[in-house]
């Protein structure tokens, strides 16, 4: 204690030495070291409140829970207004915690997900959100709330099938913050009813996941739909594989037969596979059948993983000699074990002419061939 006096002693009497500016900046130096001390001090304890504080525990057999189940688990859309009156039947208390009614709503999703057994009424949870006012939660987090409560927020609204005010997503779409902008876009697809598509026009985002891709896919299966555009539009213009891929998938999930002409152009000149892919397994949905002997040709020119999508996509037309006359050349200049097995398997299954095909080429099969046969013919074996 002593030692600490001396010092400050010192130090004082060496700055009553100095000139006025010195002591007026030294002063100025050391206010603010002592509020930046303080700060971080008030900051840790902040934080360290934080992570003992628990997380809400849900009990699955409190009677709230059980309630929200019975409307969310339900296959019948109930309106509005009969939904609102059945609300009366909560707590009062429990009406006003927010927090708690999007854990419940959330881990009733999450279980409907997780063991695909029970349905989850989008159409109820969406109502259920307003009328427990859960936008008001939503925009005060959205506003002022930290990054994470941000993306966590976003995801909420997304997963429930919730509505806010597409305002205030206007200072996230654009946010510097990679993910967060990205969650923020996914909302406007989900929210927005006047243009919800208009990212798709800047390539959405340069970082784009298979993640997102599952993402869009499922808020676009809630939507109506006459709202589903043409996503042929997009296609040309887009740079990024990964969602060029997407929409070419939702082409032939939305059944859009109008382009088929264009996905078999775009087969024949992209340098891409996962769009060559992309472009046949659409094709598959849509009609494959007048490009087949295209498809013949061009098949000597692609690579092996083409050429099984290729063999996948033939093997659902009619029953033609045609096909399995090509397929039977095929399999002679085949030198990849795999993909003769694929070939194999799909004359195999091509009808009586099929086995026979397969019978022969069996017979004058030797050593390693002999195996492949085997793994063709045998069921057990076909995960090998």
């Amino acid at each position: 204690m002593r030692l600490i006096n001396y010092y400050i002693d010192y130090f004082y009497f060496n700055l009553d030495t100095y000139p006025l500016v010195v002591k007026i900046a030294v002063s100025i130096i050391l206010f603010f070291l002592f509020f930046n001390l303080g700060e971080i001090i008030v900051s840790l304890f902040q934080k360290l409140f934080k992570k003992n504080k628990k997380n809400i525990v849900i009990n699955k057999e409190d009677l709230n829970y059980q309630k929200l189940i019975e409307l969310l688990v339900n296959r019948e859309n109930i309106e509005f207004d009969s939904l609102r009156e059945s609300i009366f039947e909560f707590d009062e208390d429990f009406k006003k915690d927010w927090k708690t009614i999007i854990s419940m709503l959330m881990s009733i999703k999450l279980d409907c997900v997780k063991y695909l057994s029970d349905e989850f009424n989008y159409h109820n949870s969406r109502n259920l959100c307003r009328i427990f006012d859960l936008g008001v939660f939503w925009d005060e987090r959205l506003t002022k709330g930290s990054y994470k409560e941000k993306m966590d927020t976003l995801n909420e609204i997304i997963e429930l099938n919730a509505t806010i005010s597409e305002s205030i997503l206007a200072t996230l779409v654009y946010h510097k913050n990679n993910e967060l902008r990205k969650r923020a876009r996914l909302a406007q697809i989900h929210l927005s009813k006047h243009d919800p598509f208009r990212f798709f026009e800047e390539d959405f985002d340069k970082d784009f996941t298979r993640w997102d891709k599952i993402k869009i896919h499922d808020i676009l299966l809630r939507r109506s739909v006459k709202t589903i555009p043409n996503f042929a539009r997009w296609v040309p213009i887009i740079e990024n594989v990964e969602l060029k891929c997407l929409f070419i998938y939702e082409i032939g999930y939305f059944l859009q037969v109008e382009n088929r002409a264009y996905l078999f152009d775009l087969f024949k000149t992209t340098k891409e596979d996962k769009v060559k892919i992309e472009c046949l397994n659409s094709l598959s949905l849509l009609g494959i059948q007048e490009y087949k002997d295209s498809i013949i040709d061009l098949y000597s020119v692609c690579s092996e993983d083409v050429q099984v999508v290729i063999i996948r996509s033939l093997k659902n037309i009619n029953r033609e000699n045609k096909i399995l006359k090509f397929f039977v050349n095929a399999f002679d200049k085949t030198y990849e074990t795999s993909l003769k097995i694929e070939i194999g398997q799909t004359m195999y299954i091509f009808g009586d002419n099929g086995k026979k095909v397969v019978h022969v080429l069996e017979q004058r099969g030797e050593g390693f061939e002999k195996l492949i046969f085997e793994h063709i013919k045998n069921p057990l074996l076909q995960n090998y």
